[in-house]
């Protein structure tokens, strides 16, 4: 589920120790119903770590709420809704952590199965990861052979 860290809060306990995390996912609806079950599925796998899903807000953008968002110190913990070719903003602005420095990086690569490959092609140009490959919107060209 950890495609993407924004948060830039440390402290993410409460009293009773747990820890309560931010989740965007995009706003249409068979992703929030998507994320929905998800998260539903987690919680209950996973008590002492609950996670809130909050569409990812309104905007003309994904990038420019996003941004906003880090200016105004409201990042998720968590999106799911992130153009790799804004990452490098979002870096500049520090609204991203560092996925590899956390200790389980490599534990959580292998059990996706990510090929080296495909999670290098994600490699920020300052050498660390802030995202997880999860899904991708297929790029497609059409043309109409009568007119070539």
């Amino acid at each position: 589920m950890l495609t993407f860290g924004c948060s830039s809060q440390k402290d993410k306990l409460e009293e009773a120790g747990t820890v309560r995390l931010k989740y965007w996912p995009s706003a249409n609806p068979q992703e929030i119903e998507l994320a929905k079950r998800l998260v539903e599925k987690w919680n209950q796998l996973h008590p002492d770590i609950k996670v809130e899903v909050q569409p990812l807000p309104s905007g003309q953008s994904s990038e420019e709420v996003l941004l906003a968002a880090i200016a105004g110190g409201t990042t998720p913990d968590v999106c799911s809704n992130i153009w790799p070719g804004a990452i490098a903003e979002y870096i500049k602005a520090k609204g991203l952590i560092p996925l590899d420095e956390f200790s389980d990086f490599d534990s959580v690569v292998n059990a996706r199965g990510i090929p080296p490959d495909l999670l290098e092609s994600f490699r920020s140009k300052d050498g660390h990861f802030y995202q997880f490959p999860w899904k991708t919107n297929p790029i497609m060209m059409l043309y109409n052979v009568k007119i070539f």
